[in-house]
């Protein structure tokens, strides 16, 4: 479209008048010469850009964050309970419990293991001789005959002790060629059994 103006004023002795007329492109050209003279042009505007607000970034959803700190006090809680164990078993040097002979193999310095019964005194015992022997001499126990012979020469052997070794190793050991370690399974029925072998009121089964 084109738009034309024509503005009239009107003072003590004149009198004008505002006139806005629009053409299309093909009229123009016939009304042209007729206003030409009398009405100025003025070229269509052009549209003003639309201020549009920016975008802000938005944060994370607390959704979001929230679950970072879950994750985060998940792994608090873990590291904790990780940390509390090693400290336990830290503060318990295999050493105190055990001496080195010189057969190499271990006798038990404290030879109660809090046991309510002579199955868990043998399995106790056990346990606790392949956390020791991995410390002290820095590496598995070699066969399960050499715990079969350290039950013997600790006192707490009889007919029953290799099928209650047995069944120790099938939970807590790492079997690799013959030789015995602690899982993490049995880090931490250790971590128990110290725990219990510090409490001077708890007493196990004579044997």
């Amino acid at each position: 479209m084109n738009n034309f103006s024509l503005e009239e004023e009107q003072t003590e002795s004149n009198y004008s008048r505002k006139l806005n007329l629009s053409f299309t492109d093909t009229a123009i050209d016939k009304v042209a010469s007729v206003l030409g003279g009398y009405v100025p042009f003025n070229p269509p505007k052009s549209p003003k850009p639309i201020a549009r607000p920016q975008q802000l970034a938005l944060p994370f959803s607390s959704a979001s964050t929230d679950n970072n700190q879950f994750d985060q006090s998940e792994e608090l809680i873990e590291e904790s309970i990780e940390t509390t164990s090693e400290s336990v078993l830290d503060g318990n040097s295999p050493s105190s419990y055990f001496e080195r002979d010189e057969q190499g193999f271990l006798v038990s310095v404290t030879p109660d293991y809090k046991g309510k019964n002579k199955k868990l005194q043998q399995q106790r015992f056990s346990l606790l001789y392949v956390w020791a022997y991995n410390f002290i001499c820095g590496e598995a126990v070699p066969t399960k005959e050499h715990l079969n012979q350290a039950a013997r020469i600790n006192g707490v052997y009889d007919k029953n002790y290799s099928k209650h070794l047995t069944d120790v190793a099938n939970r807590f050991f790492i079997k690799s060629d013959g030789t015995f370690k602690l899982n993490p399974g049995g880090r931490s029925e250790v971590n128990k059994i110290l725990i219990e072998m510090q409490d001077a009121d708890l007493s196990g089964l004579e044997y």
